[in-house]
């Protein structure tokens, strides 16, 4: 079992935008990169990220300044090149978004940069296109009632052997977890859904956080205090 620290990183960006996420620091190999409007850890074997970390605010929900841009790209941030549009080409996968589009309309910064591709994970398009995307709905739901939530979410890929597609060899996961906390950073919901279609409602992936943790081995606060 890696050990594992809670630590918090403040992401302070222009048009006097500051914001706090929660990273879950782990002995993982791999990058912290810094976006705009959300964080993650890159893993190169994967070549996707291990997490990716983010807030979602009512506020930011209820001030749409722009819409969905699909600019799809290689994440120039990322140190010896991150996944390529190649690797998705007919592949058979979509690129899913593990720090949903839907938002980040609040900012056309945010919106473009959703769009790299160490955001993006392959997934089954009956996955991505239905049951992520119904518990994306539900979570921003949950921001809109508690006024804030902080989510980690990301792939889980088992196995020494597994699914690759493209020239960069993109690992496909099996399955990807959400975790999805208040202001305080103590648990609201949590899921873990299959890669793949399923006949079942959210509500079935729901699973307690120390599921989670076994898992992915990351911890996370019942409670803990930002202070930007």
């Amino acid at each position: 079992m890696f050990k594992l620290i809670i630590t918090l990183t403040i992401a302070i960006g222009i048009h006097n935008l500051s914001s706090a996420y929660v990273l879950p620091r782990d002995d993982f190999e791999g990058q912290i990169v810094e976006h705009f409007a959300y964080t993650l850890k890159y893993c190169k074997q994967w070549n996707q990220a291990y997490w990716v970390a983010y807030e979602i605010t009512a506020e930011k929900l209820k001030s749409p300044v722009c819409k969905r841009r699909d600019f799809f790209r290689p994440d120039p941030m990322v140190k010896g090149g991150s996944a390529e549009l190649a690797d998705y080409r007919e592949s058979g996968f979509d690129r899913g978004h593990m720090a949903p589009a839907a938002i980040f309309r609040w900012s056309k910064n945010a919106m473009n940069e959703c769009f790299y591709l160490s955001n993006m994970s392959p997934q089954h398009k009956d996955c991505n296109q239905k049951i992520w995307n119904k518990i994306e709905q539900h979570v921003r739901d949950l921001a809109l009632q508690h006024g804030l939530v902080n989510v980690i979410t990301g792939p889980v890929v088992m196995g020494a052997v597994f699914q690759q597609i493209g020239p960069n060899r993109v690992a496909v996961p099996q399955l990807y977890f959400k975790v999805v906390m208040d202001k305080n950073l103590n648990p609201i919901e949590c899921f873990v859904v299959p890669n793949r279609g399923t006949p079942y409602p959210s509500t079935y992936f729901q699973v307690p956080i120390h599921f989670v943790t076994a898992l992915t081995d990351l911890q996370f606060p019942s409670e803990l205090t930002i202070q930007n």
